[in-house]
């Protein structure tokens, strides 16, 4: 399994939050980790629902771009669809 991590924004006010991608060779994207805020608060506990919600999606088999676009409530997931490539 590979890993890459970036930073993405998250809402309007110059936030960052920290994505990781794992991938496995002839696979592809198997799980991602989203890490915004600290912890213990509201919006880190959707950025953890949501990757875990991605991550089970893309075990059950759905393909990454039904994920692209993705946001809710100031979280911007744009940068996810950047990240993972099919």
């Amino acid at each position: 399994m590979f890993s890459t991590t970036c930073e993405v924004p998250v809402g309007g006010e110059g936030d960052t939050g920290t994505l990781t991608v794992s991938t496995v060779p002839g696979v592809g994207v198997v799980a991602v980790d989203l890490r915004v805020a600290k912890h213990g608060s509201t919006l880190a506990a959707l950025a953890e629902a949501t990757a875990a919600a991605v991550t089970l999606g893309l075990r059950s088999g759905a393909s990454t771009s039904a994920f692209r676009g993705l946001g809710f409530a100031g979280l911007s997931l744009a940068a996810l669809g950047e990240a993972i490539k099919d």
